[in-house]
């Protein structure tokens, strides 16, 4: 058994601190003679998973030492169905971006670049919104499993359905969202529900923005100047995902 005090120290059973050890020596006087006194505490796992603690003394000419290994609370480490299920959502939410370049290269084929450069932000706020839950995942000593991205669809029949798929894409991701704020609170992890409330702000925004451009091109209807003059206000949005944070 190792002790090294007020350092990381490799411990029994080959697990490795990452937390610097409490390490304390002091003495106390017992019938006129210092009694040495050594005590240490330390973390097990990664992510945390146990506290292992020693404590050596003198008494009467004696040494003896006790050690304990105290499972910390499941409160402290991110559920496991949350975990995963995380993980799962980084994969939609870059899934998401992905269709929205697609949307973006498609419009920009078809020489409307307002409507590409609007797809192009979405993409941009698909990106922030993973990596959002990416970091969030790694901060609570989660484990992100990336998976592979499909191919998106890169072919339309015009602007509206360009948009009407990408509403159908927002509606499932607000469901997504849904479940993993369901599962979070089932499992009483309320650190992530927390987190996820600004995913279910968000979504209603982003459902919101998506429906009130399907009404303008329904408005427009087969006019081509309607649509140039949209496609014109499309091109002055910029990035606003950061400043929502």
């Amino acid at each position: 058994m190792i002790l090294r005090m007020g350092s990381s120290a490799f411990l029994p059973g080959g697990g490795i601190s990452l937390y610097s050890g409490v390490g304390r020596l002091f003495s106390q006087k017992l019938r006129g003679e210092p009694l040495p006194l050594f005590e240490t505490t330390q973390i097990l796992g990664s992510p945390l998973h146990a506290v292992y603690s020693l404590r050596c003394s003198e008494w009467n000419g004696k040494t003896g030492c006790e050690n304990n290994i105290h499972q910390l609370s499941e409160r402290n480490m991110i559920p496991a169905d949350v975990e995963k299920a995380l993980a799962a959502q980084i994969n939609q939410e870059f899934s998401a971006a992905y269709n929205y370049l697609a949307m973006s290269a498609w419009f920009d084929r078809e020489g409307l670049d307002g409507f590409a450069h609007w797809m192009q932000m979405q993409h941009q706020e698909e990106n922030m919104h993973a990596m959002k839950l990416f970091r969030y995942l790694l901060d609570r000593g989660g484990k992100v499993e990336l998976d592979g991205i499909g191919k998106p669809r890169m072919e339309f029949s015009g602007v509206k359905e360009v948009f009407e798929t990408a509403l159908e894409q927002e509606r499932g991701n607000t469901e997504s969202i849904n479940r993993l704020y369901a599962l979070a609170g089932n499992q009483s992890d309320f650190a992530t529900k927390s987190h996820l409330q600004w995913f279910l702000d968000e979504q209603v925004e982003e459902e919101k923005s998506i429906e009130d451009v399907i009404a303008l091109l329904e408005r427009a209807g087969s006019d081509p100047s309607a649509l140039l003059y949209l496609n014109d206000k499309m091109g002055g949005r910029t990035d606003q995902g950061e400043a929502n944070q």
